[in-house]
């Protein structure tokens, strides 16, 4: 929500350095079907998942993925962050689970979509663990797409 912001600005921003596109769209997290789930801890923000309800409204449009792969009832897990001193934490897990159990409840959601750099370690199990499919030449070969059937 908007009342938000300012704990945002205030305990998210400074760890962002230069990703300036993640603070805008932090900012903007009402726009064109984003949502932004939060993890709260002691009342301070130390989890966040931008998440876009229409996979062709979110920057997954602006990668090389194979676009003729997205479908209405497509949904997109976007940029993901933890604060340092609480990774490890299964702060991950939990969120992601909350956020698929959220999609399973909309109607129009139909399958989920997440990006994932082959260099980033544990990523491709990480997903594939939590149910997701990788599909298979949809991009370069240096980034692995997943989807999760969502009913």
């Amino acid at each position: 929500k908007h009342s938000d912001i300012p704990k945002i600005k205030s305990q998210i921003f400074p760890l962002l350095s230069n990703n300036l596109s993640d603070k805008r769209s932090l900012v903007n997290f009402d726009e064109q079907g984003q949502n932004f789930f939060i993890c709260l801890k002691n009342n301070s923000i130390v989890h966040y998942f931008l998440t876009y309800e229409d996979a062709s409204l979110s920057p997954l449009i602006n990668t090389p993925f194979n676009k003729s792969l997205i479908k209405k009832g497509d949904a997109y897990l976007g940029s993901t962050f933890t604060i340092p001193r609480e990774r490890g934490n299964w702060i991950v897990p939990s969120s992601i689970s909350y956020i698929i159990d959220y999609y399973k409840n909309l109607n129009s959601v139909k399958k989920l979509f997440v990006l994932v750099n082959k260099e980033t370690p544990g990523a491709i199990e990480f997903y594939e663990r939590l149910g997701f499919n990788r599909v298979n030449n949809a991009a370069p070969k240096n980034f692995f797409y997943f989807f999760r059937s969502g009913k």
